[in-house]
């Protein structure tokens, strides 16, 4: 990648790499039936290819969004979020407690996928609950 230094070059290869969004039209999946990306965090290697999903929404923390703007590489790649076609939306953690966690979202308002706050490798760090059910 060309932001990184030499060394960091060496240490993160991507070779031989096979597009989320190919994958997806490989197995028949319509992409435009994504509702939303939800990424955990925003280093370089978890955020990568966004822009192939565009318009569908990429749920993030601002806090985690701020993080990114002021990094560098080798965590921090302005180029993989700062295209205008990413069509990012900053979300609230503010449905209360969940679990263990302080802070929770729940997606679709029926405890079925539940987003926490698992901040610490990353500032705004999304952890997900999916909670299927028994039948």
């Amino acid at each position: 990648m060309e932001s990184f230094s030499w060394a960091d070059q060496q240490l993160f290869k991507v070779v031989d790499h096979a597009p989320a969004k190919q994958q997806l039209i490989d197995s028949n999946y319509g992409i435009s039936e994504i509702d939303m990306i939800v990424p955990s965090h925003m280093h370089w290697d978890h955020i990568s290819g966004l822009e192939d999903f565009s318009p569908a929404p990429v749920w993030v923390q601002e806090v985690s969004f701020q993080e990114a703007s002021k990094g560098r590489p080798p965590a921090f790649v302005a180029s993989k979020f700062d295209d205008p076609a990413i069509n990012w939306e900053f979300i609230t953690l503010d449905d209360g407690p969940f679990e263990v966690f302080e802070k929770s979202k729940d997606v679709f308002g029926d405890g079925s996928v539940v987003l926490v706050d698992t901040s610490g490798h990353s500032h705004g760090h999304l952890g997900m609950f999916l909670n299927l059910s028994e039948s």
